[in-house]
């Protein structure tokens, strides 16, 4: 929070500034907790491309602001500096790397010279992604094409909704179609929370799971289960359990120091909750939760596990019985902080997913951010727009390539700033290009709240 108070505008371009005001007089009174189980989800209802309203859960600022202040907090840890150096180290090009140490020496250094030799490399990237980037090769006018019924751990019962558009289904000038990253053939089936705020595992997931192929690519491509890393997460995290939303540091930390399995989507099956309701009741529970629903295990809770209480805070919970065969876990993850540096930070991200590797990020939504239509284009605001648009809620991703304005297809607008982040998202094939988002630059550069990446096995 003090970082937000140094500039009482920045604070407005992530929360709602009255919603602020009370998350301070709430932890200023030690009254937190209460007032996270009286925040109201934040549902924004929309009709995709195929004319179907779908209700999208985003998340409440108090997750907002843990998600910066726990970035800030993680991004400064010395461990966290040494795995940032060491992706942006790889992402450097064999022939520029004599101008930085070796990552086993930099691991030699303390905090203050470490930052400041981090700093040096990133300040580089931009060089190097104008000598190197993937997008400047030439045009394939074709999309990857996952089979998803053939990723390991696909169901086709309910689920997730794994799918993946035809190539004709895209948009003429979908920045997927028409340009060639390095991730292309790292990118598994798009997936769709439902109505349910759980995007923070949606966006862990998908990263997991580019990054097995990447690591890997004779291990095949999978489909890990949305459900149990949400019911983990939050179990994990214990207070607002309740309630949906999801630090997404502080559930890849539990996670990775659990050395947790993240089973196939078929052994615990996500539930969308078509029918939830909006409001959770007296029991902590959102009724109708399980409404069309044949999975292994289902409850109104938040996480779907089922709970019992033991008294004197303490809880017993029962998860459906796993096969953790094929299943993944996070050796490590970490942080690059934009309140480190904006420009440093997403620079950097641009090399990293140049370099095959998925960067998840938190977001903060705006008016604009829905208004994007089948081109998926999520465009600069206008000053004027800037005035009308409002931050909706927070929101998790993965960005998994960049296009320069350079290598753009004909027709398609420039980005304010330097190209698009090519996002994909967790609200099925019917939103944006077939589920993929084209963020621009400068968007990111005022609303991206942390970026994560992580290391598998």
């Amino acid at each position: 929070m003090a970082q937000l108070e140094k500039n009482p505008v920045t604070i407005s371009q992530f929360v709602d500034l009255d919603e602020y005001k009370k998350i301070k007089s709430a932890i200023n009174t030690n009254s937190f907790e209460k007032y996270v189980q009286s925040v109201r989800p934040i549902i924004i209802k929309k009709k995709n491309s195929k004319g179907k309203i779908q209700a999208i859960q985003l998340e409440p600022d108090f997750v907002t602001l843990e998600n910066i202040g726990a970035g800030i907090a993680q991004f400064h840890q010395l461990e966290n500096i040494q795995g940032v150096y060491l992706d942006l180290y790889e992402a450097t090009p064999e022939r520029e790397r004599y101008q930085f140490l070796l990552p086993e020496k930099f691991n030699l250094l303390d905090v203050k010279k470490a930052l400041v030799e981090l700093k040096h490399i990133t300040s580089s990237q931009e060089k190097f992604q104008a000598r190197n980037d993937v997008s400047f090769l030439p045009n394939t006018n074709s999309v990857p094409t996952p089979n998803c019924t053939t990723e390991i751990g696909f169901s086709s019962q309910n689920g997730d909704d794994a799918n993946w558009c035809s190539s004709t289904d895209f948009h003429p000038q979908s920045l997927l179609k028409f340009s060639r990253m390095a991730m292309n053939s790292d990118l598994t089936c798009v997936k769709d929370q439902g109505h349910r705020g759980t995007c923070v595992s949606f966006a862990i997931n998908a990263a997991i799971e580019s990054r097995k192929i990447s690591q890997g690519a004779n291990q095949g491509r999978f489909n890990f289960a949305e459900q149990f890393t949400y019911s983990f997460g939050e179990i994990k995290s214990g207070w607002g359990k309740y309630n949906y939303g999801l630090s997404i540091a502080g559930a890849l930390e539990d996670i990775k120091n659990e050395d947790q399995k993240i089973p196939l989507e078929n052994q615990w099956r996500y539930n969308p909750s078509y029918s939830m309701a909006e409001e959770i009741n007296s029991s902590n529970q959102y009724p109708r939760s399980c409404n069309g629903y044949n999975g292994p295990m289902c409850t109104n809770f938040a996480f779907q596990a089922q709970e019992r209480d033991l008294g004197w805070w303490q809880y017993e919970y029962t998860f459906p019985t796993i096969s953790y065969t094929n299943s993944a876990r996070i050796r490590s993850f970490n942080t690059i902080s934009t309140f480190w540096s904006m420009t440093d930070a997403l620079d950097s991200v641009i090399s990293i997913v140049n370099d095959r590797k998925p960067v998840i990020v938190g977001f903060t939504v705006r008016t604009n951010f829905m208004d994007t239509f089948n081109h998926g284009r999520v465009q600069t605001e206008t000053f004027k727009a800037i005035q009308s648009n409002e931050s909706l809620g927070g929101h998790a991703a993965v960005l998994v390539g960049f296009v320069r304005n350079s290598a753009l297809p004909e027709g398609v607008p420039r980005a304010d700033e330097k190209g698009y982040f090519i996002m994909k998202n967790s609200w099925g094939t019917g939103f944006g290009d077939c589920g993929f988002y084209y963020v621009d630059y400068k968007y990111m550069k005022s609303y991206a709240q942390g970026f994560y990446t992580i290391r598998v096995r």
